[in-house]
Parts: structure tokens; sequence; C-alpha cells
């Protein structure tokens, strides 16, 4: 499977071009995604997206199929085997883009390495609190489940998940909207 995410050209102190989701935490708003060779699926596919401020997630705004090959159609059936939110949170991943308050511009998903020292300093550090508020957010946004993302990406265990997101929401750094 190949998924090709174009951006339109955007930086992140542009506000017509970009999504300030959280403090350091910028996504674009436009992407188009296309996508060949998907299993399962006999169509090529251009997907336009853009970022939905009232439903504050990302949202497919036209899909576009072609057929692969002569003698094949587009129908229901080809259709139904598109799974949209899917192929969006896959493509979305890599626009992610977090920036220090110094301007340095740091790589997500994090690295192992990454996720590693952020939890070595604890749940009572700003910049934990402020990267468990990032994941939070990213997962909303591709349509994930927050929590369970928070778990993944920093190894934490359920309850203690639960907790560090509770401690990030009581302190400000993970605010509702």
């Amino acid at each position: 499977m190949t998924i090709k995410t174009g951006v339109v050209t955007w930086s992140s102190q542009d506000p017509l071009t970009s999504v300030n989701l959280h403090p350091g935490l910028f996504l674009p708003k436009a992407v188009e995604i296309e996508v060949f060779n998907e299993p399962g699926v006999e169509l090529q596919l251009e997907i336009d997206v853009i970022y939905d401020q009232v439903l504050r997630r990302y949202v497919a705004t036209e899909v576009k199929a072609r057929r692969k090959r002569e003698g094949q159609e587009i129908n229901s059936l080809s259709l139904r085997s598109v799974r949209i939110q899917e192929i969006l949170r896959r493509g979305l991943s890599g626009v992610v883009r977090v920036e220090s308050e110094d301007g340095e511009v740091m790589p997500f998903p994090l690295s192992p390495m990454r996720a590693a020292e952020i939890v070595a300093l604890g749940p009572s550090n700003r910049e934990t609190l402020l990267w468990i508020a990032r994941v939070y957010r990213v997962a909303e946004v591709l349509n994930l489940r927050p929590a369970k993302e928070v778990q993944d990406q920093f190894g934490l265990k359920v309850s203690t998940a639960a907790v560090w997101i509770r401690r990030a929401r009581d302190t400000g750094a993970l605010t509702d909207g």
C-alpha cells in the first residue's frame, strides 16, 4: 500500500494556512492524500482534507476514485471497501509539526527514546504534561482514542495514563477546545 500526502504550502506562523492546535502543536489546514495499492481496494484515490474548526478534527471534503485498469468499473461494491477514516489517520500522521518555544521543530510521533525521556521527567513536570496534552490533541484530530494513544506513545499503564491526563487537565496543560 502506498499513501502519498501532499500538503499545500503552509507555515506554522501563518494562521491562514495552519492550525495552532495546542501550544507548540501545528497542523496544516488543508492536505491532499493520494492512495495507491491499498489492500482490498481496487481503486486509486485522491482525498482532499481540511481541518474543521467546529468538529475539531480533519474531515474529507472530496474523494476522487479512479479505476486502475481497463475492464474495471467504479461501483458501490468497490467504493464500500474504501475505509476513509483509516486512510486519513495514516495519511495525516506525518503532517503534525511540534515546535518548541524557541522555534525548534521536533519529530512527531515521538521516538521511543524521546518518549522515555519525557516519562522520566515524571507527571509533575510541565514539559511532560504539555506532551501528554499534545499527544491527546493529535489523537482527537486523527479520530483515534486519545487516552489509548497517550498510553501507547509513552508506554504507560491504563491507570497511569488516566492519572497523567487528569493531571494535565488540572494544571491547564490540557484544556477543552
